[in-house]
């Protein structure tokens, strides 16, 4: 009888432990699997120094880009975010050179340009927008396409040009020469009595842009604008 008894409470007992590991196993089955989720990816920047540029922007920095890949450059290549600001300025500047048919019209087109880029240069670099390396390569690239485009014109009859700096205008050097040698290549290096924008943005300092008095070459006349240039 003992036997038997004993038989029957452990038969209780093993479905007992049986019923509790099943409804464990239940439990653990339920419970909901965590699931893994990246984070979240924030817009891709672009960054030069502190400045950032949202993607939003690229099409204005693409579009820069490509109007700075179409001129050869002069030293080290510019960063992509200062091509997007740079690059339309500098290729506005050829095309209103490529406009021109002539020597005097050719100048004519050339300076009020070189000296508008030159000042909005000036005016990014102040800002902080661009880097003193990379308003140094625009205006060198600046004042190598105005060098090559007034150039173009030398061997049509009545034009000369000569390597004199301050230039000396006479039938040696002309119109083109004149002005390239006297105002606008001296105001980007420094030649001796008129110091260049580049030297300066190691000062710091002001100076006086263009300044080209009414003379035989009348049309191509030019203002004096004082700018201020950062030290870097």
């Amino acid at each position: 009888m003992n036997v038997l008894i004993g038989i029957v409470i452990g038969g209780i007992v093993l479905a007992l432990v049986e019923s509790r590991h099943q409804g464990i196993t239940a439990a653990l089955t339920v419970a909901p699997v965590p699931v893994y989720r990246p984070p979240q990816q924030q817009p891709q920047q672009y960054m030069v120094g502190s400045t950032a540029v949202d993607a939003a922007e690229n099409v204005g920095l693409q579009n820069g880009l490509a109007a700075l890949n179409a001129i050869p450059v002069v030293g080290q290549a510019i960063s992509s975010v200062a091509s997007a600001i740079l690059g339309p300025l500098l290729a506005a500047h050829r095309q209103r050179m490529k406009d021109a048919t002539t020597e005097n019209q050719r100048v004519s087109n050339a300076v009020p340009s070189f000296y508008d880029k030159v000042i909005k240069i000036v005016n990014y670099y102040n800002a902080g927008r661009i880097t003193k390396a990379e308003a140094t390569q625009a205006l060198l690239q600046l004042d190598n396409d105005t060098y090559t485009s007034l150039r173009e014109f030398v061997g049509s009859p009545g034009t000369a040009w000569n390597s004199n700096l301050p230039g000396v205008c006479d039938k040696s050097c002309t119109v083109g020469c004149c002005i390239y040698n006297t105002w606008l290549h001296p105001d980007i290096v420094s030649v001796p009595g008129r110091k260049g924008v580049i030297p300066l943005m190691s000062t710091g300092g002001s100076k006086v842009l263009g300044g080209i008095p009414t003379n035989k070459y009348a049309f191509v006349a030019y203002p004096a604008v004082p700018i201020t240039v950062r030290k870097s």
